[in-house]
């Protein structure tokens, strides 16, 4: 059984664990969590959906953050902050305001927008000192958004399914570093963007069944280190993509079944070491992918079955296989690898010295 309602934890509880599921699919608004709380378990706030501020009196370092556990780094303490708009600390103060149709919570140091009061309305103007937008703010009649400079993060399914959106931009000197999961997911007409330098983290399912996207950009200098699992799957009009330097891993289905891709260039001096199983699978139109030196790991199905593909590889020695992910023997590839990938795209590969 779970609880639809809960008024309070109290701040001077001895609480040491929130249990799993503790309190799934509540209609918390806000949580305070005590400072003695050490643990909170798997799915403890899973579909809390109205939970929009998480005041910390603990020692755990919560984060509005990713749960894509295979290349996020951030703990999701039992989604306790995965719907929320803001985090505070401490003896951290905060207060509720509402302004040009944005309904914000505010401390001295942050301004999340958290709902937008009319989800009629088909623009909205942020306040220019915004630091956060958070869980599903925007209505699916909203057609342009510009974002301010002063946003760092953009919360989880912030903008998913707006299908009416055609233009999001990106103020000058804009201080974005995380993009987060299914925030653009069935924006159908949306069809170009430019990501800002400042961003590092495209987390999961960002711009999932964006459909019409053709075109995306990173500005110059991008910083951006990851790229997550099915980030543009299901993007089909997407036609070419240059990953930037900084990106170490692309995740699981990154670019799954982006069918009009026909061209995926790693910028100069890649530091990318892992691809993920399917992260090109269904890019059945992609002519060449050079992959480069840096690459020690590449999983399966990552490749699309494709007899035209040409693979290059930048390093082609020291490549090993193994035939699945609970074989213990890695295999030496003692032929050409490109060759030997594209023959077993069902086999995992790895790279050593």
């Amino acid at each position: 059984m779970y609880f639809s309602k809960l008024c309070r934890i109290w701040s001077n509880s001895q609480l040491t664990t929130i249990g799993e599921y503790s309190f799934r699919s509540c209609k918390l608004e806000t949580i305070t969590i005590p400072k003695n709380v050490t643990s909170i378990e798997e799915g403890a706030f899973y579909d809390c959906i109205n939970l929009k501020i998480v005041v910390n009196l603990s020692e755990l370092d919560i984060k509005l953050g990713s749960t894509d556990t295979a290349i996020s780094l951030i703990p999701n303490y039992g989604y306790v902050a995965y719907y929320a708009a803001l985090v505070v600390s401490g003896d951290e103060k905060y207060e509720i305001i509402e302004e040009n149709n944005v309904k914000y919570a505010i401390t001295n140091t942050q301004v999340a927008a958290m709902e937008m009061i009319d989800k009629n309305a088909t623009t909205c103007s942020l306040r220019q000192d915004t630091t956060v937008i958070g869980y599903n703010v925007f209505g699916d009649l909203l057609e342009t958004i510009k974002i301010p400079a002063s946003v760092k993060i953009i919360g989880n399914f912030a903008f998913s399914f707006c299908g009416s959106l055609i233009s999001v931009e990106f103020a000058e000197n804009s201080q974005l570093t995380t993009i987060g999961e299914h925030v653009f997911e069935s924006c159908y007409l949306l069809e170009s963007i430019v990501i800002p330098a400042s961003v590092t983290n495209i987390e999961y399912c960002t711009f999932y069944d964006c459909s019409a996207l053709k075109s995306v950009k990173f500005d110059e200098n991008s910083q951006l280190v990851r790229l997550g699992s099915s980030a543009f799957s299901g993007c089909s009009s997407l036609e070419s993509i240059k990953i930037p330097a900084g990106v170490s891993v692309v995740g699981t289905n990154t670019f799954y079944n982006c069918t009009s891709l026909s061209s995926i260039e790693f910028a100069e001096n890649s530091q990318l070491v892992s691809i993920k199983q399917g992260a090109f699978s269904n890019c059945d139109l992609l002519e060449s992918i050079v992959i480069p030196a840096s690459v020690t790991s590449i999983e399966r199905y990552v490749f699309p079955e494709n007899d035209n593909l040409t693979i290059s590889f930048e390093n082609s020695e020291g490549w090993q296989y193994k035939t699945s992910s609970s074989a213990t023997t890695w295999n030496n590839v003692t032929s050409d690898i490109a060759t030997f990938i594209k023959q077993n795209r069902n086999y995992y590969y790895r790279r050593v010295e």
